[in-house]
């Protein structure tokens, strides 16, 4: 995959999957003149284009923009998935962003999950769709002290005879003995659904601590190996992607084994297998000054060799 870039328009997180012999990308958009970098993510919509052979992309108009006023994702889009539906067509499932209703003096955001289908790969309806907030057993749903609410970049698969769901998010104030902050509380949350509708929410599947500032969760079995990809800062201070081994797809998860994948300034993005079954990945740029675009693809087998964080 070459780099992609757009006039006028930083991108960022993406995902890629293939439809009817297709490959389609979606990616996180904004208008470059949005303000500082670090609000683009106050400014998202999920952008969309298309290739035959991951090299040569054709932009499409976006596939999914913030709703109406008062809804869930009214400010802002965030990171998801696409999965094909057991009854044919796609679902997209995808973050959006509100103000936390804990907001204070100073602006303070809340993260859900919700979906849109389609039924062509190009137009996706979000419908009637089931918005996903922080079960209250395991998960921050928002408080006075700590307003904002993190719930995003669900990843969706199927193993065994059920869906799963892992999403990055922050563990309940009690199950950190009262102590939330961003680098004792980040956690990989979890949940199941038998049909992709009806989610029940599940424990965490990683220890708090190990990781924060989580972006971009993954889990892939890859030659016969089962790895979670995050993109996040370790616990030393080092900022990075990391792949970590587990048993299978549903863990457990070795983090003290996890090890840096990124190559130079490149965060972000996810895992993909082409339709010749060779697996890749790729992320965006985020050197300074940041400039918004998507870097080339790495061979997976690449990636175990030379790995640095930035």
């Amino acid at each position: 995959m070459n780099a992609f870039s757009l006039n006028n328009q930083w991108i960022w997180d993406h995902w890629i999957c293939e439809y009817l012999h297709c490959y389609h990308m979606f990616y996180l958009q904004c208008p470059s003149d949005c303000g500082a970098p670090n609000q683009r993510s106050l400014h998202a919509h999920i952008g969309h284009a298309t290739s035959s052979d991951l090299d040569n992309w054709i932009e499409l108009p976006p596939a999914l923009s913030p709703g109406p006023d008062t809804g869930f994702d009214d400010i802002s889009l965030g990171a998801g998935c696409v999965v094909d539906k057991p009854a044919g067509g796609w679902r997209m499932f995808y973050t959006g962003i509100t103000r936390s209703p804990y907001e204070g003096e100073h602006a303070a955001y809340a993260q859900a999950i919700s979906w849109a289908d389609s039924d062509d790969g190009i137009r996706f309806v979000k419908g009637q769709a089931q918005i996903l907030l922080p079960d209250i057993r395991w998960y921050h749903s928002g408080s006075q002290s700590y307003p904002h609410v993190t719930m995003k970049d669900p990843f969706v698969f199927h193993y065994g005879d059920m869906w799963h769901m892992y999403f990055c998010t922050t563990l309940h104030a009690n199950a950190c003995s009262g102590n939330l902050t961003p680098e004792n509380a980040a956690v990989i949350g979890y949940a199941t659904s038998p049909d992709l509708d009806i989610w029940l929410f599940q424990p965490p599947i990683i220890t708090p601590g190990f990781f924060y500032d989580l972006h971009l969760v993954q889990a892939h079995n890859i030659a016969g190996k089962s790895y979670l990809l995050i993109s996040a800062t370790h616990k030393e201070g080092k900022h990075g992607v990391w792949l970590i081994p587990g048993e299978s797809m549903l863990g457990p998860w070795e983090c003290q084994r996890a090890r840096p994948i990124v190559y130079d300034d490149v965060f972000g993005g996810r895992l993909f297998r082409n339709r010749e079954g060779q697996w890749f990945y790729n992320g965006y740029t985020s050197n300074a000054p940041f400039v918004g675009t998507i870097a080339p693809k790495i061979a997976f087998n690449d990636l175990h060799q030379g790995a640095q964080t930035h």
